[in-house]
């Protein structure tokens, strides 16, 4: 009956609303909307997004997010307002669920130009609410030159973000970002790989060895690297 049901969705010949979604998960929502509902405008929308963050994890939840207004909504991508995405925004807030990346369909959306010029730039604001930052914002607050430094640093976030508390989460972006990354950067200008030179590495740890006048107690970060570490990527 829910397979049947979720064909009439994807058909829009009924509407789903999203606290129904939210309580109902199933890993054939996303591709059959993506084949059935707007393909040229999800088509258009994959060709505005670089392909690594379309296929990351961050990228799937922001595209179920799409598929899921769609089908609570009707219509395609252009029909999308930004009070359906603050809507989406509040009911997955209240729903309880990992809010990883639960706003980036929206600068999709804005990227796109699917929304008027007088929407809000992004609804970042409904993170005051809880008091929590989503990965992105969490790698931003503190600059990273590299763009693929980022997105592989907001990628793992993203993948670890079910597994933590937001405390021990920001903790880990503080010191993935600001204390490693972000200094690195200021240190070495142009550094564009994590495959660092033992000189950069070492000088790193003595910067923030116990005691020293930078920092903290710190393991390198590469020192713990699980098998599921995304490769290393280059800014070149």
């Amino acid at each position: 009956m829910q397979t049947g049901l979720l064909m009439l969705a994807s058909a829009d010949a009924v509407r789903l609303p999203l606290s129904w979604q939210f309580g109902y998960n199933t890993p054939h929502l996303r591709p059959l909307v993506e084949r059935t509902r707007d393909p040229e405008g999800l088509g258009r929308l994959q060709e505005n997004v670089d392909p690594r963050r379309w296929a990351s994890v961050g990228g799937g939840r922001a595209r179920l997010a799409l598929t899921r207004i769609m089908i609570a909504k009707g219509g395609g991508l252009a029909d999308i307002t930004a009070g359906d995405a603050f809507e989406y925004a509040t009911e997955l807030r209240k729903s309880n669920r990992d809010q990883a990346g639960g706003t980036l369909f929206y600068s999709w959306l804005r990227d796109l130009g699917n929304l008027p010029p007088d929407a809000p730039v992004t609804l970042r604001f409904l993170h005051r609410v809880t008091g929590q930052l989503s990965c992105e914002q969490l790698v931003d607050r503190h600059g990273v030159a590299c763009a693929p430094i980022r997105e592989l640093l907001i990628d793992h976030l993203e993948e670890r973000r079910p597994r933590l508390d937001y405390s021990t989460l920001d903790n880990l972006a503080r010191n993935l970002t600001r204390n490693f990354w972000s200094d690195l950067e200021i240190h070495h200008p142009g550094i564009n790989s994590l495959d660092l030179p033992p000189g950069v590495a070492t000088a790193w740890k003595e910067r923030f060895r116990p005691g020293s006048s930078d920092g903290s107690n710190l393991t390198a970060p590469w020192r713990k690297r699980s098998s599921s570490a995304p490769t290393t990527p280059n800014c070149s």
